[in-house]
């Protein structure tokens, strides 16, 4: 298989009925966007060290999310 084929195939936009709705185009639309800004922002804080990648995974402050304290009944 050809690699513009594979790519083809795996394509969001490849639908079995072609007629895309308005909603679906913007949702569509909205998600490539949003997937380069996140690509940008984490290449940004690599470059200035806010972040790191250790085999395989970021690390750094930034990435921690505040968890509630558990609670226990």
């Amino acid at each position: 298989m050809l690699p513009q084929e594979e790519e083809d195939m795996s394509s969001p936009l490849n639908v079995i009925n072609q007629q895309i709705t308005s909603a679906e185009r913007l949702a569509l639309k909205m998600g490539k966007q949003l997937q380069a800004i996140a690509g940008e922002d984490v290449r940004n804080k690599l470059e200035s060290g806010e972040i790191r990648l250790i085999n395989g995974r970021y690390t750094g402050e930034s990435l921690k999310v505040p968890r509630p304290a558990r609670r226990r009944f």
